[in-house]
């Protein structure tokens, strides 16, 4: 019997030391891909990789982010959206280059249709979460071009309306120039919020200044 309980225990280590090493080869083949910049063999490398490292425990998993990171940046620059948010997901609730991932989240949704609401409520979260540093930085651009893009159509929009007076009679002078300043008027605090939220913004300036002349 103790002689089967022996042969039972090398046979589970041969198998635990097998596994590890498998991990470690997709991991290193992953690697191998990435540097070749064949990104989809990377990732089905990294995948394969991810699951070695899953079923040997969630502290070997939790050991490899790095590898989990590689395979989300591979997803995301080959358009696989939902797969890359959620391994960027993972490493930032394990602090794995946490503002990077949500840099990077924000990112993919992006690409994805359907996702523009989604993606400005998570900008709005994410900036309030992560305040410093060079991706705190992308995100507050991301967030400001949400509403300078606004404010901006509105501009346009406003300018185009005021087209209109080269072919009118003066007495409908007064009521084109009033839709037009409606339109000013509705782009004037969204742009102004887009340098609040991003004072790099040099468009706002100009914009501002545009918008609050045709407003006098």
């Amino acid at each position: 019997m103790k002689k089967l309980f022996l042969t039972l225990a090398v046979a589970a280590a041969s198998m635990v030391a097998f596994a590890q090493e498998s991990a470690i080869e997709l991991k290193n083949a992953g690697n191998a891909e990435l540097k070749a910049k064949n990104l989809q063999g990377a990732l089905d490398n990294y995948e394969k990789a991810i699951v070695a490292f899953q079923a040997e425990g969630e502290d070997a998993l939790k050991a490899e982010m790095a590898t989990v990171y590689n395979a989300a940046d591979c997803a995301r620059k080959l358009g696989k959206g939902e797969r890359a948010i959620e391994l960027f997901t993972m490493c930032e609730a394990e602090g794995y280059k946490a503002d990077m991932c949500a840099y990077n989240i924000a990112k993919s949704m992006e690409k994805m249709e359907g996702k523009d609401a989604d993606r400005k409520a998570y900008l709005e979260a994410a900036v309030e979460k992560y305040t410093e540093g060079k991706a705190a930085s992308f995100l507050r651009k991301d967030l400001a071009k949400f509403s300078f893009d606004e404010g901006k159509a509105h501009y346009e929009k406003g300018a185009e309306i005021l087209k209109e007076v080269a072919s009118a009679k003066p007495e409908q002078y007064a009521e084109i120039q009033g839709r037009a300043k409606e339109e000013f008027k509705l782009a004037l605090p969204l742009i102004e919020k887009a340098g609040q939220i991003d004072p790099t913004n040099k468009n706002v300036e100009t914009f501002v200044k545009a918008i609050k002349d045709q407003l006098k």
